[in-house]
C-alpha cells in the first residue's frame, strides 16, 4: 500500500512537472512572450523601441516563473516596449548578444545589453526594472 502511495505521489509529481515546463499551468497568462527569431531581432532593433529579451529555458521553473510574471506586464507597456524570450538551448544560432546565464532579462538598446535582471521572479522587482529602463 506504501509503494503504490509512494508511486502515485511520484506520478503526480511528474505529471505536474511535466505540465508546468510545458506551460500547460499559464492558460489564463494575458500576453506571452514569444521566441524572437533572427528576423525580428533585426527588426527591433531598427525600431528604436526599447527592447527586452528574456534568456530562458523550457526546463527551468524559474525561467517559467519570470516569464509568466513578464507575461503579465507585457500589456502594460506593450505600446511603449518589445518583449521577447530567447531560448537558453537556442542562443547559439541567436545571432542578438548573449547573456552569461538564463533565467536574465535583459534591457537592450541600439542592439547592445544595456542593464540585466537575473534570476528575479518578484512581479514587482520587474516591474520596476522595466519602468527604470524606458524613461
Amino acid at each position: 500500500m506504501l509503494a503504490r502511495r509512494s508511486f502515485l505521489a511520484i506520478s503526480l509529481l511528474f505529471t505536474s512537472a511535466m505540465a508546468f515546463s510545458m506551460g500547460m499551468l499559464h492558460k489564463n497568462v494575458p500576453h506571452s512572450i514569444s521566441e524572437i527569431s533572427n528576423e525580428q531581432y533585426d527588426a527591433a532593433v531598427v525600431s528604436k523601441k526599447p527592447l527586452f529579451l528574456a534568456y530562458n529555458a523550457t526546463w527551468c521553473p524559474v525561467c517559467q516563473k519570470q516569464n509568466q510574471v513578464l507575461s503579465t506586464l507585457v500589456g502594460k507597456y506593450k505600446d511603449r516596449a518589445l518583449f521577447f524570450s530567447v531560448d537558453w538551448d537556442k542562443k547559439d544560432i541567436f545571432k542578438g548578444p548573449k547573456t552569461n546565464q538564463r533565467t536574465t532579462i535583459a534591457f537592450l538598446k541600439d542592439g547592445k545589453i544595456q542593464n540585466e535582471l537575473v534570476g528575479e521572479t518578484d512581479s514587482s522587482k520587474i516591474d520596476a526594472f522595466i519602468q527604470s529602463n524606458i524613461k
